[in-house]
Formats: C-alpha cells, sequence, structure tokens
C-alpha cells in the first residue's frame, strides 16, 4: 500500500487476508461432489454472475450520467478517478485510471479523455468511462 495520494490501489479485506487484493476466487473442484451439492454449486455459481451482471448493467449506468443533448452535462475534469469499462471482462477486472487530461470538441464537450494507469497513460472516449463519486 501507498500512501501517496495519486495511487489508484484501494484497501481492500485482501490486504488483511494474504496482503494483496484479491482479485477472483480460484474455482474449487466440484467433481467429487454429490449431484444435490453440485446443483447448489451451479446455483450460488448463477447468482454470482446475475449480481455481477445488474451490477454493471443498472449500477456502473447510473455512474455515467446520459442526458438528453438538450440539457448540458458536467464535462469530466483533470483528477477525477475512473472505471474503464471493456465489455470483455468481468466488472471485477476492469482497471481503475486517473484523468490527466481532456480533449474537448469545437463545441467545449469533453469526448476523449487522457488516462494515467500506473506510469502508463492512453486516450480513450468518455463512454467507456464510468466516473467514480468523489
Amino acid at each position: 500500500m501507498s500512501s501517496s495520494p495519486d495511487s489508484l490501489e484501494a484497501l481492500t479485506p485482501g490486504h488483511f487476508l494474504v496482503g494483496q487484493p484479491l482479485n477472483l476466487l480460484p474455482e474449487p473442484d466440484v467433481t467429487h461432489l454429490k449431484m444435490n451439492q453440485l446443483d447448489r454449486w451451479q446455483r450460488v455459481q448463477r447468482y454470482t454472475e446475475e449480481f455481477w451482471r445488474r451490477w454493471r448493467d443498472e449500477y456502473i449506468a447510473t455512474l455515467q450520467p446520459r442526458g438528453k443533448w438538450k440539457t448540458k452535462q458536467e464535462n469530466l475534469k483533470p483528477g477525477h478517478l475512473v472505471l474503464v469499462k471493456n465489455d470483455n471482462s468481468p466488472p471485477s477486472a476492469w482497471e481503475m485510471a486517473r484523468i490527466v487530461a481532456v480533449h474537448p470538441d469545437q463545441q467545449g464537450l469533453v469526448r476523449n479523455v487522457t488516462l494515467r494507469r500506473g506510469k502508463s497513460e492512453y486516450q480513450r472516449s468518455v463512454q467507456k468511462l464510468c466516473p467514480l463519486p468523489d
């Protein structure tokens, strides 16, 4: 853990358990279980997948303001923390990054931003970002 305010790593329960964040739990071997236990395990897995799908589709959607073009939305600003959406990864694997520069269009609306994650910088469209609450 770093005491730097620019650090993107948050303190998690995994730090107390194993000294580092828990990214994903390992899948246990379920071949030796009786069928009813296996059914229960599959049900738990289905609930877990449903939770992540709903978290992605419902909660994350609330972090991305999508107003009518007639009403003015607040632009992203340098220094904001964001989640970088990746459609090919589960939400638990989405990267957290800090906005270092914004690139407005001719109307002054921010369409692209430059992000910093660690020592690397890259550009992303604001449509692929989920601003985190302050």
